[in-house]
């Protein structure tokens, strides 16, 4: 993965892409090389904006419009849909899974030579350049291009995390838990387990059981979904030591039928926040009152306008 991530990074810095403002743009779903292409941007400071296939295409082409990638990464199945974006604004085009005869594939870049002693770019005032550019999810209308800096908030939050944690992810960077879950992998070592799929309460539990899952965190939708998944078992989710949920509104009821098959030991942890600003508060007392909200984050103030709650 390192050699595969320098490589790409290589690649981007020999290509010119030097500013913050030269952006890479991906249109396809998880992936090992997606990885690869995510940590390659990052060591060259180059930010990416990452859409999924599940937004409207109509949303894709004015969201791809406001950052204007250089090079749009998609996978062979995305091509068609890809190519009329490039076409307009004048981007290359690389196939990032799967291959499109005649277009440039990742796996060209991944054959060129190693650089020796190859060096991370940096720059002044690092920790403020933009890393990536993330959807919202588009409940408050279409959805926007949201700017993530290059912070240690990205990763405080799972210090708890160590080279023994095995952690699975149906998200892809497009959003904030797919990004945070990719940063966390590099930063502490864990063993990170991809799907390509949408979230399917099946297949979570199937790879908890095989690969003994020690952590994950989850869109809101999801809990719900396991909770009331008729083939839920305890045995299943017996090595889950930490789940992080964030993404909407939780619901008491699923948390409360969710309890019910998790390990005790197990830390649940509700966040809330926008894609904007990252969480918000924490409840780390889901188990007694899974209705709270929560602490609010550190360095966090907020004021309540509805003066009618």
């Amino acid at each position: 993965m390192l050699d595969n991530s320098i490589r790409c990074a290589t690649y981007l810095r020999d290509a010119g892409f030097k500013e913050e403002t030269d952006i890479v743009g991906i249109l396809a779903s998880n992936s090992t090389h997606l990885a690869a292409l995510a940590y390659g941007c990052m060591f060259n400071g180059t930010p990416f904006n990452q859409l999924c296939s599940g937004i409207d295409r109509l949303d894709i082409l004015r969201l791809f419009r406001i950052t204007k990638p250089r090079i749009l990464f998609c996978d062979a199945n995305y091509y068609e849909f890809a190519q009329l974006v490039a076409d307009e604004l004048d981007s290359e085009i690389i196939t990032l899974y799967g291959q499109v005869a005649g277009v440039k594939s990742i796996l060209d870049l991944l054959e060129l030579p190693l650089e020796e002693h190859y060096q991370p770019a940096s720059f002044e005032r690092g920790s403020e350049r933009l890393l990536a550019i993330c959807s919202t999810s588009g409940s408050t209308g279409f959805p926007k291009a949201s700017t993530w800096i290059n912070s240690r908030r990205m990763y405080d939050g799972q210090s708890f995390c160590g080279t023994d944690e095995v952690q699975f992810d149906f998200k892809t960077c497009e959003a904030t838990v797919g990004l945070l879950c990719l940063i966390n992998a590099g930063i502490y070592g864990t063993l990170r387990i991809i799907c390509m799929d949408l979230f399917d309460p099946h297949t979570f539990l199937a790879v908890c059981e095989e690969h003994r899952v020690t952590f994950s965190l989850l869109f809101t939708p999801a809990i719900t979904a396991l909770a009331k998944f008729p083939s839920i078992n305890a045995n299943a989710l017996s090595s889950l030591r930490h789940l992080k949920i964030m993404g909407a509104v939780a619901l008491a009821s699923p948390l409360e039928q969710l309890q019910n098959y998790l390990p005790e030991k197990c830390i649940i942890e509700n966040h809330y926040g926008m894609t904007e600003t990252c969480c918000h508060a924490t409840n780390r007392n889901v188990k007694s009152n899974p209705t709270s909200v929560g602490q609010l984050s550190h360095n966090v103030r907020m004021r309540d306008y509805n003066t009618n709650a």
